[in-house]
């Protein structure tokens, strides 16, 4: 059909795709795959799934003999390496807590990717409807060494190196091999039963004997369910080291006296007021004390580049928390570029917001003023910034004395006048900080 394209990452899906058409987002099923849902349709388990939380709500169509799901659309879509250890923690435990509720109802989800799993706010859903089939009499948990390469092993990984292994599956969507994950384990992992286990143990296993592959055996449902009580319990007390950065311990510090901090809130709660913003970003938002004069009508997605500051947010607010780069924004990955799409064609907003950010843009990545400001027209939306100048003491702790590229408010308001028509400006601490109101005007 002319206006009827499949979903560039559905082409794994045994059993249908998924497709667009007029915009909407369609779920179509083959004849195996249709039989399995009329199957579990009967016995009301995707009505109990939706009602207990757990599934993506979704319209279903006749379309003659054929059974076509519309999910209910998703504001924003992302994807597990731009979240949080903490994140795909709850991610983990959210996929285990799902599979009990699906094997007690004698259904197997047939994979264990965190791609079928999204973040509405801070909330988890599943969203792959054709995850599912009825569980025969040969009962196993085939997606279990999935699970441990793409739940497990990364959090294992985030928990000894203190990094955040989520990053890796820009590398590989499929995860970390176990084999690739004991390559990271320090001596003490080895009193961990979530990595001896789950990890060491089950790479051994799969590694064979004598050149020769071991045979999957059969494992109960007692067994199964015995395995995932035991992953839970495991992940559930997983914790992961908190190193201090610059980001981190920056509410503990803002470089604002209380009447300053008030007038910058007071400028933004009138912008906010000015138009109705229904989806807004908030690039470099490593601290709270703005989240409660966001527009409470709009859909908001706060980005930085330290995933501990995004961790903490995610914690203490319902908006989606990402880790994001944005000089390095998540590219597009997977089959011919098309399976995972990049952060700007997701990411469509109506306001952003860049506060306290421009000078860490100019001195930590060497940013010329005109290509800072084509990095914020991208988005082609409405803007407020704030302009912090040389006599700002946080702009003198971080100026790179190697950075030759001039840096002037008179260069700042000629680079973003080339996009943007002025709204409102306003002097937020005496001769050292500004803040802006544009409109998109590209």
């Amino acid at each position: 059909m002319k206006n009827k394209c499949f979903d560039p990452a559905s082409f794994k899906d045994p059993t249908g795709r998924v497709y667009w058409e007029n915009g909407k987002l369609f779920r179509s099923f083959n004849e195996k795959g249709q039989a399995h849902f009329i199957e579990l349709h009967a016995q009301r388990f995707y009505e109990s799934a939706v009602e207990q939380g757990f599934l993506l709500d979704f319209e279903e169509i006749e379309k003659g003999s054929k059974v076509i799901l519309a999910p209910r659309p998703i504001e924003w879509i992302s994807y597990p390496y731009e979240w949080t250890p903490a994140q795909l923690k709850d991610a983990a435990l959210f996929h285990l807590e799902f599979l009990t509720f699906c094997i007690e109802r004698k259904v197997m989800i047939k994979d264990a990717t965190p791609f079928n799993l999204q973040l509405e706010g801070n909330q988890w859903i599943f969203i792959d409807h054709g995850s599912f089939e009825p569980i025969q009499e040969d009962f196993s948990w085939k997606a279990y060494k999935q699970f441990c390469e793409t739940f497990v092993g990364p959090l294992l990984i985030s928990r000894y190196c203190g990094t955040n292994a989520c990053l890796q599956f820009r590398l590989n969507l499929e995860g970390i091999k176990l084999e690739e994950v004991q390559s990271y384990m320090p001596f003490k992992a080895l009193f961990d039963g979530l990595y001896l286990f789950h990890v060491k143990a089950h790479a051994f296993f799969n590694s064979g004997t004598q050149g020769s592959k071991k045979k999957q055996p059969s494992i109960s449902k007692a067994q199964t369910l015995k395995i995932i009580r035991h992953l839970k319990a495991s992940i559930e007390s997983l914790t992961f080291p908190r190193k201090k950065s610059n980001w981190s311990t920056y509410q503990q510090a803002l470089p604002y006296r209380p009447e300053e901090l008030e007038q910058k809130k007071k400028f933004l709660a009138q912008a906010f007021s000015l138009k109705n913003y229904q989806r807004l970003i908030d690039i470099g938002a490593n601290h709270s004390d703005f989240l409660s004069i966001y527009p409470q009508q709009a859909q908001c997605i706060l980005i930085d580049q330290d995933f501990q500051s995004v961790e903490s947010l995610y914690h203490q607010t319902q908006h989606l928390c990402l880790v994001q780069d944005i000089t390095q924004p998540s590219p597009a990955l997977g089959l011919h570029l098309q399976e995972r799409k990049s952060f700007g064609e997701r990411m469509k907003v109506d306001l952003v917001l860049g506060l306290a950010l421009i000078h860490h843009l100019f001195h930590g990545r060497n940013l010329p003023m005109n290509e800072i400001a084509k990095l914020f027209a991208a988005f082609k939306s409405d803007l407020i910034i704030e302009f912090v100048g040389p006599a700002d003491e946080q702009y003198q702790f971080i100026e790179n004395p190697e950075n030759h590229h001039p840096y002037t408010q008179e260069l700042f308001e000629l680079a973003f006048s080339k996009s943007y028509r002025l709204l409102a400006q306003q002097e937020v601490k005496t001769n050292k900080r500004w803040i802006y109101h544009y409109q998109w005007a590209g």
